[in-house]
């Protein structure tokens, strides 16, 4: 599937090093991100909810505009200098975040998360293969869960210390000066973060990742006739492309639902910090039960959990007049979901470009461009329960939908007529 310059293990276990240092950063740096945007600048740009729900828009759609691009970009400079490329390319996302809190410029805010978003959509295309192909193939997946437990680990401190900072610089705010203030707190960590970009490109610069190359690398998959020229002709990795639609949806779908809800903030903030911190746990023994228990079968096995407890929670939703407590008992449900989560993106994604060869690149771009889910799903699930709030129930049906097309691809849609005996 792929040719390296490197035959040791530890090798490997030093490149997996490097990497889980990489994915635990661009997590905490997203979702720190993510947090200034969401608390300080709406205040400073006093923006309307069609404005606040653009930024996440743009975040999203950033995915699927820029992932062919990237891909084609990586197959020229290689993996190595693409993940360089991207963590640069953010840098620079961060600093024009800073300039946009400077002028207190709604324009240049969504130009900078769109700057921001592609370096790590170019860091998504490029690190995710890499990790997958780097070592034994049938590993790939518990490769990338274990990679991405250290992902979910940076999200989960930045979702807790990004609160704790943000509040208490605002506890001191006069409330006729919010505007200016909240512009102004987001400057110091945009400067911090576009710092540690900038070094953590220097430091892969100079790491011995092992080098990795598709060119005239002929898939797995049984030949045709004609010979297939382009990835739309492979069904597993078109199919792929669906799944982690789905999946990116649905997982973004109750974290969305989950902050409108109306109970405490407190409650609020407990159950999202127990969906990420689930989904952080899921992945660190699903690297280890990975190493077991074949992808699909994983696959099949955290789709049905998932959708038996959206299911789940349907059944428990209480009527309109139902108190706080009936509605926190459902809202654990989805919370739960984390918890399965967290294997699927690694699973659909080692799937989706198993067995491509010189085609790696290509469907790697295609199934990141399919995160554009994350905004899709939400989108229509919100809206639906916001045009009649009676019909949360049947809404939530999507993601049932969503989990089941999942578990489809588990069980059948990954498969592919194989050359030779390999899996």
């Amino acid at each position: 599937m792929t040719t390296f310059d490197n035959s040791k293990e530890n090798n490997q276990t030093a490149a997996l090093a490097v990497l889980s240092t990489l994915f635990f950063m661009w997590g905490l740096i997203t979702v720190f991100s993510g947090i200034l945007i969401e608390k300080e600048f709406i205040n400073a740009f006093e923006l309307t909810r069609e404005k606040a729900l653009l930024i996440t828009f743009i975040f999203y759609a950033t995915y699927f505009i820029i992932a062919f691009p990237a891909g084609v970009l990586i197959d020229k400079i290689g993996f190595k200098n693409g993940i360089i490329s991207g963590l640069l390319i953010a840098a620079i996302g961060c600093l024009t975040f800073f300039l946009a809190a400077d002028k207190i410029s709604y324009p240049l805010t969504v130009t900078a998360l769109f700057i921001l978003a592609s370096g790590i959509t170019i860091l998504q295309v490029c690190a995710n293969p890499f990790v997958v192909m780097i070592g034994m193939r049938g590993r790939g997946a518990s490769r990338l869960t274990l990679v991405g437990a250290f992902n979910s680990l940076g999200t989960l401190i930045a979702s807790y210390f990004g609160v704790k900072l943000i509040s208490s610089e605002s506890e001191a705010l006069d409330p006729g000066a919010i505007k200016e203030a909240s512009a102004e707190i987001v400057k110091g960590p945009y400067l911090l973060l576009a710092g540690i970009l900038f070094l953590l490109a220097i430091f892969i610069a100079f790491s011995k990742l092992p080098k990795l190359t598709t060119q005239g690398v002929e898939p797995l998959i049984k030949d045709t006739v004609p010979p297939r020229k382009n990835v739309f002709q492979f069904h597993h990795v078109v199919l792929g492309a669906i799944g982690i639609f789905a999946y990116v949806g649905a997982e973004v779908g109750i974290f969305r639902y989950l902050l409108t809800k109306e109970s405490s903030n407190e409650m609020v903030d407990t159950m999202i910090k127990f969906y990420w911190g689930g989904a952080m746990v899921g992945r660190f023994i699903g690297a280890a039960v990975l190493t077991k228990v074949s992808p699909r079968k994983m696959m099949a096995i955290c789709a049905t959990a998932s959708s038996l407890l959206v299911l789940g929670f349907i059944f428990m939703v209480p009527s309109a007049d139902g108190t706080s407590a009936d509605w926190n008992k459902a809202l654990w449900m989805l919370v739960a979901v984390g918890l399965f989560n967290s294997v699927l993106f690694p699973c659909i994604f080692a799937m989706g470009i198993d067995g491509l060869g010189k085609f790696s690149e290509e469907a790697s771009s295609m199934l990141i461009m399919a995160i554009v889910g994350g905004s899709v799903v939400p989108f229509i699930l919100l809206n639906l329960i916001n045009a009649d709030p009676s019909s949360a129930k049947t809404a939530f049906i999507i993601l049932i939908a969503c989990y089941l097309f999942i578990l489809f691809y588990g069980l059948k849609g990954s498969r592919y007529d194989k050359r030779t005996n390999f899996y």
